[in-house]
């Protein structure tokens, strides 16, 4: 695909995100000056991966999507990736104390691992 195909097809996946929101909206929901967004959104020109995190805070969307949209990120397809991402999700949903709470059990579950595998078979 060209470069400003990608571009083109950008802004109207942003469209269709938005629904009803007007730009300034959005711009002040990611409390960025005015045009931040509605610049490049005019000029139909590909925005910045700044632009890119003003539109995810505006829209309330993971910032890895609209950069995957944009075409700063590739798509990634393989199980892993998704479980992680789905794992990612459900810690968002969590208070900050909850989130330091897996945090803590992932890295005890980590250096458990990490254990086991230095082990010989001899110990």
């Amino acid at each position: 695909m060209l470069e400003w195909e990608r571009v083109q097809r950008f802004w109207e996946w942003f469209d269709s995100a938005r629904g009803q929101l007007s730009i300034r909206e959005i711009e002040k929901r990611a409390y960025v000056p005015r045009g931040r967004i509605g610049n490049p959104y005019s000029d139909r020109r590909k925005p910045s991966p700044d632009v890119c995190a003003a539109i995810a805070r505006g829209l309330g969307l993971p910032l890895e999507t609209v950069l995957k949209e944009a075409g700063y990120l590739e798509e990634v397809d393989n199980e892993a990736d998704v479980e992680i991402r789905q794992i990612v999700g459900y810690l968002r949903a969590l208070s900050p104390a909850e989130r330091t709470m897996v945090r803590r059990f992932a890295e005890f579950c980590y250096r458990s691992a990490l254990e086991a595998m230095s082990k010989t078979p001899e110990e």
